[in-house]
């Protein structure tokens, strides 16, 4: 009788992708993301005190943030398939994902600048409840479904927030003296 653990070697990759792509590892991944990710971005923004004329200084640090992100979930990944025989379609969906994702944390900062801005910590409370939808549904259609469908919901989850945030920023129209002098109008 072995009291031993089967040695890692003759553990099926399967039933290691199995475990791995659970639906609670998966819950806990985003869970994790989503707090970290917008706490540090909330203490960042609070840290340099930025102000709403800043928000080419927002959309700089939201594209730095995810452009970062990009670089060591996507371009890293990749080494290991430089000589093997990839997919080239599969690289080419990353990439698109990515700029979606980029898309995505630059609309996440313009959130949690506005809990900074009004000073009601529940915008990042959402930013969490919205990074964490982002991952865990896009990541359980993606490996579940379907590749093409898990974007869509990337897609969506990013345009909407954009949206509401577009509607938020946008609640006192601005005149057209504020646009030909690039006046700050989101107040």
């Amino acid at each position: 009788m072995n009291f031993y653990p089967e040695p890692i070697e003759s553990i099926s990759t399967d039933a290691i992708l199995a475990v791995s792509m659970s639906i609670w590892y998966i819950a806990f991944s985003s869970l994790m993301a989503g707090l970290f990710e917008e706490l540090i971005r909330f203490l960042i923004i609070k840290k340099i005190k930025l102000t709403s004329k800043d928000s080419a200084q927002l959309m700089s640090f939201g594209l730095g943030w995810g452009l970062i992100e990009a670089f060591l979930l996507h371009t890293l990944a990749l080494i290991p398939y430089l000589t093997s025989d990839i997919a080239t379609p599969l690289v080419f969906i990353g990439v698109v994902e990515r700029i979606i994702i980029i898309t995505f944390h630059v609309a996440m900062t313009f959130l949690v600048y506005k809990c900074v801005k009004d000073s009601n910590n529940i915008w990042v409370l959402m930013a969490i409840l919205i990074h964490f939808s982002l991952d865990f549904f896009g990541v359980m259609v993606t490996f579940h479904v379907n590749i093409i469908l898990g974007e869509i919901i990337f897609s969506t989850i990013t345009i909407l927030t954009i949206f509401y945030l577009r509607v938020d920023y946008m609640k006192k129209p601005p005149s057209f003296q504020d646009v030909i002098y690039k006046k700050d109008v989101s107040n």
